[in-house]
């Protein structure tokens, strides 16, 4: 992927929020996963 000069910081934010996200949502598939076991 090509960044424009003087944006890598702003870059390396986005692909750091990006998998941040990533792992909440799998945190929250997770813990839906459980709640639904524990109603059976």
């Amino acid at each position: 992927m090509r960044v424009q000069p003087g944006r890598d910081e702003e870059f390396d934010q986005l692909h750091t929020d990006y998998f941040a996200v990533w792992d909440r949502s799998r945190a929250y598939a997770a813990a839906v996963l459980t709640l639904l076991r524990a109603r059976t």
